[in-house]
């Protein structure tokens, strides 16, 4: 149910695989196996199609030099493995600081273009 209007009719839509940095910090002492420290974590702010707000997201930051992490820093959404339970492999969403013509992330599908799977 929408907690603004009530409703119960939903359009299931694609949630935008980029976005910009709204806040974020530097873990130094981390719980999450099997992240070593330090690890950085942050809310997304998604930009949707033309422009439009996308929603937001928390994520762990990936493939990026922590020291160029900053509020309003364009973020891509990208697969990564999150670790493993009982021998099942988890994967799921990380962020990663944008770059200028990388070929890594296919924009049409939000998947790793060569089809491989990063850790």
């Amino acid at each position: 149910m929408c907690a603004d209007c009530g409703g119960t009719q939903f359009i299931m839509e694609r949630a935008p695989r980029s976005g910009v940095v709204v806040t974020y910090n530097v873990q130094h002492v981390v719980a999450v196996h099997p992240e070593p420290a330090p690890v950085a974590v942050g809310v997304i702010r998604l930009t949707g199609e033309g422009g439009d707000r996308g929603g937001q997201v928390s994520a762990m930051f990936c493939d990026s030099d922590l020291g160029t992490l900053a509020v309003g820093t364009p973020i891509d959404l990208v697969y990564r493995r999150l670790g493993a339970d009982d021998g099942l492999v988890k994967y799921g969403w990380k962020a990663r600081v944008h770059v200028e013509g990388d070929a890594d992330l296919d924009p049409a599908s939000g998947h790793e273009a060569t089809g491989e799977i990063k850790s």
